[in-house]
């Protein structure tokens, strides 16, 4: 109840956003998302967070700082907690290598 009325469904709280460790590589494709888009900077490839298949769309924060919006997909919905972001290059993918990250993932508004 608030203020002595009650809450139907609309009025309900939802989950904005959770911190969440993923194991973080990147990659330097050139060519359409599984969105329909193509790549750019900015964008990611997730699969599942734990075990919930990512929608398109939502916006992941790297330690950095860095949000990604979630546009691809790393291998048809197999992987777990792995976020592969787009980097124009195969050099700076290497350098980027591979990394556990404690991410923040939000709901796409």
């Amino acid at each position: 109840m608030i203020n002595g009325k009650c809450c139907g469904m609309d009025n309900l709280i939802k989950l904005l956003a959770i911190v969440v460790t993923l194991q973080c590589t990147a990659y330097c494709d050139h060519g359409i998302t599984a969105s329909g888009e193509p790549v750019r900077d900015g964008i990611c490839a997730v699969d599942k967070i734990n075990g919930v298949l990512v929608p398109f769309g939502m916006k992941i924060t790297l330690p950095d700082g860095t949000v990604l919006t979630v546009k691809d997909r790393i291998c048809g919905g197999q992987y777990n907690n792995h976020l592969d972001r787009w980097i124009e290059n195969e050099d700076k993918c290497w350098e980027f290598g591979r990394r556990d990250l404690v991410c923040r993932v939000e709901v796409a508004e």
